[in-house]
């Protein structure tokens, strides 16, 4: 516990985007970060065009099907037929110059998004890697295994599964911190070890309860 309350002392900023020319026709793939709810069509449009480029179906329980990006800057918009266009505007995504595969966390901000990118490529983001994400109001702290991972808000942090030394899975506990110093697990459980598994875990509180919860989701490759 000792080692928990110290890490919430270290604040952790990684940048996700590489500096260089400009890549052409990116794919992402997208997920809604938020608690059950239904798909959503997500049109997608270049700035300052009225006609979309395309549309994908995105939701809460994993990613998206992947759409190449003809500009590195476009608007997300939904259908609505009080609109003039036709189209509701409800966010933008505006990529960095290199990168070819992109993750879009997508969080809902009243009817709007806000985005959020991962390099999907990056070598931080490979088998048995763990993206945690955290959208509540304080850092949190994930522990797998003996080492700590501080989650700041707002900000994808990756953490990687302890060695299996022949275990079939290991130890996950996530904590929050209290007043006075302290800090409180609200979730511990075992995790399996997956070959060619990657996980994105959500961390949020939840909107009727208000208490902290977790959702993860994974992906083969």
């Amino acid at each position: 516990m000792c080692l928990v309350l110290a890490c919430f002392a270290l604040v952790q900023v990684k940048a996700f985007g590489l500096p260089g020319a400009p890549e052409a026709s990116p794919d992402i793939r997208l997920i809604l970060l938020a608690k059950g709810g239904s798909n959503l069509e997500l049109f997608f449009f270049n700035e300052g065009s009225s006609v979309p480029q395309g549309s994908v179906t995105v939701g809460t329980h994993g990613l998206s099907k992947p759409v190449t990006l003809s500009e590195r800057h476009c608007y997300l918009a939904l259908k609505d037929s009080a609109a003039e266009s036709g189209f509701r505007k409800v966010g933008t995504i505006s990529l960095p110059d290199q990168g070819k595969d992109f993750i879009v966390l997508l969080l809902p901000r009243g009817n709007e998004f806000e985005s959020f990118l991962v390099d999907s490529d990056s070598p931080d983001f490979s088998s048995g890697r763990i993206l945690l994400f955290n959208t509540t109001e304080m850092p949190l702290a994930a522990k797998l295994g003996d080492k700590i991972t501080i989650a700041e808000p707002w900000t994808p942090v990756f953490a990687l599964a302890p060695e299996a030394e022949g275990k079939s899975w290991y130890q996950v506990s996530l904590y929050y911190p209290v007043s006075g110093g302290g800090a409180r697990i609200f979730s511990s459980t075992r995790w399996p070890y997956r070959d060619k598994i990657r996980s994105i875990v959500f961390l949020f509180r939840d909107p009727v309860t208000q208490r902290i919860v977790y959702q993860a989701i994974d992906e083969s490759f």
